[in-house]
């Protein structure tokens, strides 16, 4: 990665590195991810902010996809930002359509707006946890609004090469699913999205944005509820 980022120096507007000088992997990804948002934000002023891991494919319509979306729903303070995976088949979905999930941020390749950014910053703030993703931090408040997501995926995952978290395996389902159904040809640019609402199978807690979600979103989205949920939760397993 490094060889290629010298490669392509010249077509960057800013390349930094950074020491990795943390304890764990994780620890390096949490800093180089919040450092990469605070600097793309707050330095250049950018309105929204896709990040891409380095074992992670997009389509080629991916950026057009997110321009788009953004203008049409930029101006709804529920809009969160976007995620490009989703495992739901290509033979069951139109490439054209989109879902409004209640959902976080996909760390592989999804983007936040700066509304979204300015609270999430807060909630970084001196946050280097070695054992939690920095992208979970950020869950529970991102589902208080909603990220769109393409049905059909415009982003393959080959994280098992060398993944923090992910299975070893590049047969496991969900790198499957992702190989199956991401669009990875050409596509019209032509191409008009819309919104067609699909419950996605991403994970389980994922659901369609609407009303009848929105106050157990906003309780969870609270530190010492959602503790409390959990400590009750524990108890009752017991």
């Amino acid at each position: 990665m490094e060889k290629k980022v010298h490669e392509l120096k010249s077509s960057f507007d800013l390349v930094i590195e950074t020491s990795g000088d943390k304890n764990t992997t994780l620890a390096n990804i949490n800093f180089n991810r919040a450092l990469g948002m605070r600097l793309a934000f707050e330095e250049f002023q950018a309105d929204f902010v896709l990040g891409i891991e380095e074992d992670s494919l997009i389509s080629s319509d991916s950026l057009v996809f997110v321009e788009r979306v953004f203008n049409r729903h930029h101006g709804s303070r529920k809009f969160m930002g976007v995620n490009l995976g989703s495992i739901e088949p290509r033979s069951l979905n139109d490439i054209s359509g989109y879902s409004r999930l209640r959902y976080g941020l996909q760390g592989q390749a999804g983007g936040l707006t700066k509304r979204a950014w300015r609270r999430c910053n807060k909630l970084l703030k001196d946050f280097d946890n070695e054992n939690v993703g920095w992208d979970s931090r950020l869950e529970y408040f991102l589902k208080t609004g909603y990220m769109i997501t393409p049905n059909i995926s415009r982003m393959c995952d080959y994280g098992w090469l060398d993944g923090t978290h992910a299975s070893s395996d590049p047969d496991d389902i969900h790198f499957r699913s992702l190989r199956e159904n991401w669009i990875d040809d050409r596509v019209d640019e032509s191409l008009e999205y819309k919104e067609v609402p699909v419950l996605h199978s991403w994970r389980k807690d994922v659901v369609l944005f609407g009303f009848s979600t929105q106050l157990i979103a906003k309780l969870r989205s609270i530190d010492l509820v959602r503790k409390f949920a959990v400590k009750i939760g524990s108890l009752v397993k017991r």
